[in-house]
């Protein structure tokens, strides 16, 4: 995919966290970053982002349905996968500099 930006952008700040540590607990995860720039991706074009050590959760892979501030900037469903300890989330649009 071919990005496109006013200079080279760099994640500066990354939080994740969770609304429960309990096993079998329905649980809310929250990411946010920030970049040094915003990111303009072409409309016809997705951008994979990878966010990975997630590896303490024992939910099953597949969909999960995206909430919050700024969730129309992805698609609808990110996906995690347990066995790499990741979830990718696929950006329909531009990324400005905080996403949460």
């Amino acid at each position: 995919t071919v990005l496109q930006a006013d200079s080279e952008p760099v994640f500066t700040v990354f939080r994740a966290s969770t609304t429960s540590e309990v096993d079998d607990d329905l649980a809310q995860i929250n990411i946010e970053f920030a970049l040094t720039a915003d990111l303009m991706i072409p409309p016809e074009n997705g951008t994979l982002i990878v966010i990975g050590n997630l590896s303490s959760s024992p939910t099953p892979s597949g969909p999960i349905a995206l909430g919050g501030p700024d969730s129309a900037l992805f698609e609808a469903f990110a996906v995690w996968s347990q066995e790499a300890g990741t979830v990718t989330l696929v950006a329909v649009g531009g990324l400005p500099r905080e996403t949460t």
